[in-house]
């Protein structure tokens, strides 16, 4: 690697982290919480081939075929055995992945525009742009990192094996196929490589015979065929895959032309950037979207025709964010979130590889589509002008991401009309205990919006810690009321239900949730905790039986199972769901506890001993397993092990004296 390349990816490096440094100690935001809930899973998993198999994603997530990202999943399980949740280590890999897709795009506008000025530009303005933040902020999110890195590779490895002879190109091409399959395992996105390696050879290659346009790509297209099969034959297509409201003829095209346009201009201009966007702009009938976004469409294919004539690479350019951006550009509805930042990572490559380009032509006195290989200072001036800006945006945004309640003040402030940003912010605030606040911005979202079911259902949560049982329950009725057909809000409302001593309630709006979805085995679990509290064992039983058959890799559930077992008296079962709890999860504080006793009532008090000292090996401040201890070591005459025990154990919880002292 030559002097001029190394100072280059120094100058890239160096922008890379300028933007993204202020994000490294950033918390957990919002959706990345949730990697608290999976640690066990991920910890218990040893290696990391389990992630291409069906039956981890028919089993651990609500939409296993929408989900499924094997590769990014694997990353992320690396991350946890590594770093555990530290979140600062996880950032540390978003940086990396960052900086190795920025050093990427420099060597794609090497190759593209053969100009090294072009490549700089678009790789330090790749760098520093603000549209990346949402990707980089969540570490969730390291399935567009890894797509566009996967992809890129894939990408530069084909365009060299068109370049070269006959005795190399079929290892260049195999690597290419293997470096696109990586990419959609990574992010499904990812998808469009071969629309565009074949634009790529028909615009700038100018290769016109048709077979040696499409012959190349059919690997790719076996690959596409191979993966999508897969996930059709093998995957469920999950809980919240049901029917919805059909849109008209104007929201089928004002959602993908709408979502284009914004995204266009998020690109161009990355300013007012939240959390919360929204499609514009917005038309009432199909005739002014068809005036507007037709005679739009017209403009741009024709400076794209001219373009092309100019600089073929320039236009390929533009084509790339337009091929990339089309499958995220709502033709198949994104309800849930119509439009997201994240995004445009992929589709941002070709905005900068253009604008790089448009740059160094701007300030070229050259009339050729080759850009200068050497930077005059007007163009370095005007190119630190341009990246300056970017990278302070991005550093604000980062600041946004410190935490889930400044990310929805933000989005709140940016987007005071949506009531989609009141309720995520009620339901922070709500999260760290500000209930005045939370009730502030849960009622502001159901004046924007009175049938808002999940502000109901959040502000119900706030009345029931408040001890207002009877508002709570009126809350809850309106939430399923505005939202009869979603499963989740049946389940949480019953489990604060549950939580308030409604236990009937509890289990009819449980039952409520199976019919809509039948198979959710932590409602099957919360039903048997419930069966378990009011005397029902036989059902709390079968309902931990019916949670274990659906998901048999839960140790949650196998310690329901063994506890509804104990309440029985039938040890010897409960025993063996206890040691398939433990198995699965040998960190388990409660499954070798429950284990401890149930050795205890077979008889077998130095197993019982074992078990609670495995207890307090993960947990010595347990106080049952201490007096637990103490009735053992008293029973084989052990006065000095049996008094230390009941000392921990009275130090531990004071209230073992009340008693004696009565």
């Amino acid at each position: 690697m030559t002097r001029k390349h190394l100072i280059s990816l120094g100058l890239i490096a160096l922008v890379a982290l300028a933007s993204t440094l202020s994000s490294v100690r950033n918390a957990f935001v919002w959706d990345d919480v949730f990697l608290e809930e999976e640690q066990m899973l991920l910890e218990r998993i040893r290696w990391p081939g389990v992630f291409f198999l069906p039956k981890y994603w028919n089993e651990h997530h609500a939409t296993p075929r929408a989900a499924y990202r094997p590769l990014r999943e694997a990353s992320m399980w690396l991350d946890v055995k590594l770093w555990g949740l530290e979140p600062t280590g996880h950032r540390v890999t978003m940086m990396v992945l960052h900086l190795a897709n920025s050093a990427f795009i420099y060597f794609l506008g090497a190759r593209l525009f053969m100009s090294h000025v072009v490549a700089v530009l678009a790789a330090v303005l790749f760098a520093a742009h603000p549209i990346h933040t949402e990707s980089l902020a969540m570490v969730k999110n390291r399935g567009d990192l890894m797509g566009c890195l996967f992809l890129l590779i894939g990408f530069v490895l084909f365009v060299r094996a068109f370049r070269e002879g006959a005795g190399r190109r079929g290892t260049w091409h195999a690597l290419s196929v293997a470096a696109y399959a990586a990419a959609i395992l990574s992010k499904s996105m990812a998808v469009t490589l071969p629309a565009l390696l074949v634009v790529h050879a028909w615009l700038v290659q100018r290769v016109q015979r048709l077979g040696r346009l499409i012959i190349p790509i059919i690997p790719f297209l076996l690959v596409v065929v191979v993966f999508f099969g897969f996930k059709r034959a093998t995957l469920n297509t999950g809980i919240w895959a049901k029917e919805r409201t059909p849109l008209n003829l104007t929201e089928r095209v004002g959602l993908p032309s709408g979502a284009l346009l914004r995204y266009g201009f998020q690109l161009a201009f990355p300013v007012n950037l939240h959390h919360d966007q929204y499609i514009w702009p917005k038309f009432r009938d199909v005739a002014g979207q068809v005036s507007v976004l037709g005679g739009a469409a017209i403009l741009a294919a024709l400076g794209l025709v001219r373009l092309w004539r100019r600089s073929p690479p320039a236009a390929f350019a533009c084509l790339w964010m337009l091929l990339t951006v089309l499958p995220v550009s709502n033709i198949i509805p994104l309800r849930a979130r119509p439009v997201a930042e994240q995004r445009l990572y992929i589709p941002s490559v070709g905005w900068v590889l253009f604008l790089g380009w448009l740059i160094c032509k701007t300030r070229s006195s050259s009339r050729a589509h080759v850009c200068p290989s050497r930077p005059p200072r007007a163009l370095l001036a005007l190119g630190l002008a341009l990246v300056l800006p970017l990278v302070a945006l991005s550093c604000q945004r980062y600041f946004v991401w410190r935490n889930s309640i400044i990310l929805w003040s933000d989005a709140v402030v940016k987007s005071y009309d949506k009531a989609r940003s009141h309720n995520n912010l009620g339901a922070e605030y709500s999260r760290a205990g500000h209930l005045s606040r939370a009730e502030r911005s849960l009622r502001k979202c159901l004046r924007i919006s009175s049938a808002y079911a999940d502000a109901h259902a959040n502000l119900g949560m706030i009345m029931r810690l408040r001890g207002q049982d009877e508002e709570a329950l009126n809350l809850f009725r309106k939430a399923i009321l505005n939202e009869p057909d979603n499963y989740l809000l049946y389940a949480r409302i019953a489990n604060s239900l549950s939580e308030m001593g409604h236990e009937e309630e509890a289990l009819e709006g449980f039952r409520a949730a199976l019919r809509l979805s039948p198979n959710v085995g932590q409602i099957h679990n919360r039903m048997g905790q419930i069966y378990l509290r009011t005397q029902r064992h036989q059902e709390a039983i079968a309902a931990f039986q019916k949670a274990v058959q659906l998901e048999p890799n839960s140790a949650y559930h196998f310690l329901g199972l063994g506890r509804a077992y104990q309440a029985t008296g039938e040890f010897a079962q409960a025993l063996a769901a206890h040691g398939t709890a433990i198995r699965l999860s040998p960190t388990y504080m409660e499954a070798h506890f429950s284990a401890g006793e149930c050795f205890q009532a077979l008889g077998n008090p130095s197993l019982a001993a074992e078990s609670y000292k495995a207890v307090l090996q993960l947990d010595p401040n347990v106080w049952r397993a201490h007096a637990n201890l103490g009735a053992i070591y008293e029973q084989r005459g052990e006065a000095t092990l049996a008094a230390y025990h009941y000392d921990m154990a009275v130090h531990l919880n004071p209230a073992l004296l009340q008693p004696a002292l009565k």
